[in-house]
């Protein structure tokens, strides 16, 4: 660590930029900072040039390119980091670093979790900003709305925010010398001649997402030049710094566009009037108290995709550059349409909120509190503690699973008055469906893990060592080892701190370590979904599949409090077949939870009343003809997804007077699918108006549908693959059959009494709290009793309905979910949360 190097980034290295390089230029005349040598962070090897040229002849003062090798050595090892957008997903801080987060604007626009990307677009902003010591906020509007509330640091954040202004706003407060120096540089570039009023025209990007701006380059110059040949002004447009290189490739823009490495502010201070759209820009602009316009001729379609917070603007708001035009022409004339008379008001009130620590020296006021010790005292904002339980849950790989379906249904169920939920989970991608990630709620705050950290070969080798050992006997770790899952820890949640932990997975040892890393104030849980000793010794395709993995997880056990199995009797067979890996008393059971909107949606034999419900009842002779007029009230990848399953409907029930068997699951060997295949054979030979519906997919697909073939039976049996809504198939079948020759809790057992389907299943450990007496017929693990209970079902008349109170089940296994993690319910009684 090099306690006098200073490390600096912006824009994800686009250039010295913003408020770092307000910071960095103070810093390099302060008497006692000449002992600091100060790195700057630069994608392009053309902005390097020009950096290094100007900066060349001091000794203390270099650049690297983002993600060399030189970069990733200067950042992981300067004493102070300043950036204000955010490090690579790879970075992590190390605890002796002074990470400083500047960001780069007061919120207009929607952000983090308010904007269309939402938890996905926030990823990387959230884990920085969770590492960062220290935030800057130009006013509490930015603290509360951005920082507390879009990017929901209320409740986890550490560290503390300094809102005592921006330091690139004090540009805007230099003296005369200063703005003639300002106008001499830009006259340099050819911006010139700048002796009359000067307009700056500085509009934001547009476009689908941050990364791929919409190229406006060609507009924004026709529309300079039609401004600056009406109005006789001086027109200088300056272009956010996504649209910047693709307006460089414009030779006629050249003498209009203000140079990326001139700071905006400094040309703010310039300027008489500005024009702009949804830019933050205008904040910083208030302080100047100079009258500013708002040219913004999509306002209603922009607002509908991306959204504002402020329902006021400080200046006329335009849609067509007729107007523009003629309220440029009013300026300073007092007339109805002159923006410093029409707004005077507004612009004061706007100021009073966003801009009263704008005094000329909140570049002083952050170095000193980041720095220097913080002299003066001056306040910081570091509450934010909240009434509720904090709780983390860790669950899974998000795939179209068991886990995943019970982990989704909990978060439908927990207390959100109580806890502050956060869940960890990867990053959206095409084997993860975005559907599921949609069933997430809103309440919930999403770290998704994106990158890993980076690891030496060494550590690596020893890290997949210790994963891999079957040593029971093991209570240490090499500490190495327990480096790299505290930095992991580190780069995901920096200093957050949980009351709860939860790997509701339980899968893999080294997501258990990761979470063990953390600080959790309570307790830390391990959930069981399964008969893991069996499913750590299963056979697919002449492999152990979990093998590595599960010896990894019943390792990590003696560091959890709780170790919960999502069953009484489930959690029995654990204890017995695991005892060798944690005490007995660790070992508790929660049951699942179920999704009462997908059950009632499902019960429902109408197509359900939500957005959805017109494709879901489509005549397809006709879906031509009405397809486009879909689109434009559905995604395709809705309406896609719709349409399959409703294909898949009318395929599977066009017949009538059929007895239809149904199971789900995932095609593996624990499911036993091939027993269930050879029973219905059986029956098939009798009765052959039956057939028998598979939902799921996994390894054993092909060798299933082959085993049909053998018995002659393929005709009759279906496999769908992975369904979005596998209950709404279900529920139009007439009886479920269950295989499996060990299971945990099986919830498509719940699902199948939910919607009052009669049930069969074979015997195994768990089965005793899954499937009461009342609710189904249970028969051994052997193909003529499972074939014989088949047949009986067919020659029934009785098909009794089964009822079952999910709304009432759900209130029990929650509170199961309370006490098995050790935070027993003290809120409201049960009878009183069912009557709410």
């Amino acid at each position: 660590m090099r306690e006098n190097v200073i490390f600096y980034e912006s824009f994800s290295g686009r250039g010295a930029l913003c408020n770092p390089e307000a910071l960095f230029t103070y810093l390099l005349v302060q008497g006692d900072m000449q002992s600091m040598e100060h790195v700057w962070a630069m994608r392009d090897p053309h902005e390097k040039s020009i950096f290094d040229a100007k900066y060349g002849r001091l000794r203390n003062v270099r650049s690297v390119i983002l993600e060399s090798d030189e970069y990733w050595r200067e950042l992981c090892t300067a004493k102070y980091l300043f950036n204000n957008a955010t490090f690579p997903p790879s970075f992590t801080k190390r605890p002796e670093q002074v990470y400083t987060n500047t960001w780069h604007g007061t919120p207009l626009k929607t952000m983090g979790y308010d904007s269309n990307e939402g938890p996905h677009g926030a990823r990387n902003i959230l884990r920085n900003f969770c590492q960062a010591d220290f935030l800057v906020s130009p006013n509490s509007f930015t603290t509360n709305q951005m920082y507390r509330s879009a990017y929901r640091l209320e409740g986890i954040y550490r560290g503390a925010i300094i809102e005592q202004g921006y330091p690139r706003i004090d540009y805007q407060f230099e003296g005369e010398r200063e703005v003639a120096e300002t106008k001499e540089v830009l006259e340099a570039f050819g911006l010139g001649p700048l002796d009359g009023q000067v307009v700056v025209y500085a509009p934001t990007w547009k476009g689908p997402d941050f990364q791929n701006p919409v190229n406006e380059a060609h507009l924004l110059l026709d529309r300079a030049l039609q401004l600056e040949e009406a109005t006789g002004l001086r027109v200088l447009l300056k272009v956010h710094q996504q649209v910047y290189k693709m307006a460089l490739e414009i030779p006629e823009i050249k003498s209009y566009l203000i140079p990326h490495s001139i700071p905006a502010n400094k040309v703010l201070s310039i300027a008489d009037v500005l024009v702009t759209d949804y830019s933050s820009i205008f904040f910083d602009f208030l302080a100047s108290e100079k009258p500013m316009i708002f040219f913004a001729p999509d306002q209603t379609q922009y607002n509908s995709t991306r959204g504002v917070y402020l329902d006021e603007l400080p200046g006329p708001i335009l849609d067509s550059i007729e107007e523009l035009i003629a309220t440029l022409k009013c300026l300073g004339t007092g007339g109805g349409l002159d923006p410093i008379t029409s707004h005077e008001e507004a612009r004061s009130r706007a100021k009073a909120l966003y801009c009263s620590k704008e005094t000329g020296n909140s570049t002083k006021r952050v170095v000193d509190i980041v720095m220097r010790g913080n002299p003066d005292q001056l306040p910081l904002v570091t509450d934010f503690s909240t009434a509720k339980e904090a709780l983390l849950l860790y669950i899974g790989g998000m795939r179209n699973n068991g886990i995943t379906t019970a982990a989704l249904n909990l978060l439908q169920n927990l207390d959100y008055e109580r806890f502050d939920v956060s869940i960890f989970a990867p990053q959206k991608s095409g084997s993860r469906p975005e559907y599921l990630y949609d069933r997430i709620p809103s309440s919930v705050r999403q770290f998704l893990r994106q990158g890993t950290h980076p690891l030496s070969r060494g550590r690596n080798d020893k890290m997949k060592a210790f994963l891999e050992s079957t040593e029971t006997s093991l209570r240490d770790m090499d500490p190495e080892v327990q480096e790299v899952f505290d930095a992991e820890w580190q780069r995901c949640f920096g200093a957050t701190q949980f009351d709860y932990i939860v790997d509701f997975s339980g899968y893999a040892g080294f997501w258990s370590h990761i979470l063990l890393a953390g600080q959790a104030r309570k307790s830390y849980s391990v959930w069981q979904h399964n008969d893991l000793l069996r499913d750590r010794d299963k056979t697919v395709n002449g492999k152990k599949p979990n093998f590595t993995s599960l010896n990894s997880q019943f390792n990590s056990y003696r560091f959890f409090d709780n170790v919960v199995s999502v069953s009484e009797d489930l959690r029995n067979v654990n204890r017995k077949n695991l005892s060798e890996y944690a005490y007995p008393t660790v070992f508790g059971f929660s049951r699942n939870s179920l999704d009462t909107n997908k059950i009632r949606s499902a019960m429902e034999l109408e197509p359900s009343a939500d957005t959805r419900g017109e494709i879901k009842d489509l005549n397809f002779r006709n879906i031509e003809a009405v397809f486009d007029g879909l689109l434009e009230r559905y995604s395709q990848r809705e309406i896609q997804r719709e349409l399959s399953d409703a294909l898949l409907r009318q395929a599977l029930f066009s017949s009538r007077g059929t007895t239809r068997f149904v199971t789900a699951g995932r095609l593996s060997p624990e499911k036993n699918q091939a027993r269930l295949l050879k029973a219905f054979a059986d029956v098939f030979s009798e009765f052959p108006n039956i057939e028998l519906i598979i939902l799921g997919d996994g390894a054993l697909r092909e060798e299933l549908q082959a085993l049909t073939k053998e018995l002659g039976i393929d005709a009759a049996v279906t496999f769908t693959g992975m369904v979005d809504n596998p209950l709404d198939l279900m529920k139009r079948c007439d009886c479920f059959v269950l295989s499996s020759d060990y299971e945990g809790q099986p919830m498509v057992l719940l699902e199948a009494s939910c919607l009052r389907l009669p049930i069969i299943t074979v015997n195994f450990g768990s089965i005793g709290q899954s499937l009461p007496e009342e609710r189904g017929v249970v028969v051994e693990q052997d193909v003529n009793e499972l074939s014989q209970a088949m047949r009986s079902f067919v020659l029934s008349d009785n098909r009794l309905e089964v009822r079952f109170d999910f709304q009432a089940y759900n209130h029990e296994v929650v509170d199961e979910f309370y006490t098995a993690i050790g935070a027993v319910q003290t809120v409201r009684s049960q009878a009183e949360r069912f009557l709410a």
